[in-house]
């Protein structure tokens, strides 16, 4: 969600965010698989069932419609209607199986935090602006200090939303945004959604939660070091 909102910040097609984007990101993720390195045990298991090609194909679906719709000048919100209505043929077979496993809690938790944020911006526009338009510029070290520190509090997505909402975020700063909101989904538990949907599964299999809490915090510092670029 917060690289849907920075997109449409940015005024630039898909393709030219993504290119602006990608160096950093892959970057972050080498530094990541590197540090994990150690942590790997050559005697682990593979898995002996593998999961369904379908989400695959459906992922490289949506992208390249969304990449295509910028070679014509489809609106953003155009490409995106197109690229999840894509979702439709994929997954209504088992959308019983995917009510089943929802969880709900986890995303009120989402929407309460991004309720939250809204009306934090409008009754302290005055106080918290400054702040946030600093941040939307795009200006290093504060930038990435400020985003990935919000994001450790209460999340990528609603920090987005609050510098999104408090300032004007030029062409230019809104992939250097991208990049810091992404990075800093891995800086805590509550970084991102995807964190607490994670941690839920390894709580439901009965896995112990510190120390993946605490590894992942580790990592996540390390792999942030891109944010700064």
């Amino acid at each position: 969600p917060q690289n849907i909102l920075l997109w449409q910040a940015s005024g630039v097609s898909a393709a030219a965010f993504v290119a602006r984007t990608c160096w950093p990101l892959i970057l972050s993720g080498v530094i990541a698989a590197v540090t994990l390195l150690p942590f790997t045990s050559r005697r682990a298991k593979r898995p002996e069932e593998r999961g369904p090609i379908t989400p695959v194909l459906y992922l490289c679906a949506v992208a390249a419609i969304i990449l295509l719709g910028g070679l014509f000048d489809l609106p953003n919100w155009a490409s995106l209607f197109i690229a999840f209505a894509v979702a439709l043929p994929a997954t209504y077979r088992i959308l019983p199986e995917m009510a089943r496993e929802f969880d709900v809690k986890s995303l009120v938790a989402l929407y309460a935090f991004v309720s939250v944020v809204a009306v934090i911006a409008y009754f302290a526009a005055g106080r918290l602006g400054d702040a946030a338009r600093a941040a939307a510029s795009g200006t290093q070290p504060y930038s990435a200090l400020f985003i990935g520190g919000l994001s450790a509090l209460i999340g990528n997505v609603p920090a987005t939303q609050l510098v999104v909402s408090l300032s004007s975020v030029s062409h230019d700063a809104a992939s250097r945004l991208a990049v810091q909101a992404g990075l800093a989904g891995n800086l805590g538990p509550v970084a991102s959604f995807a964190n607490i949907l994670a941690l839920t599964m390894l709580r439901r299999a009965g896995l112990p939660l510190k120390r993946t809490v605490l590894l992942q915090v580790a990592v996540g510092v390390v792999a942030f070091l891109p944010a700064f670029l």
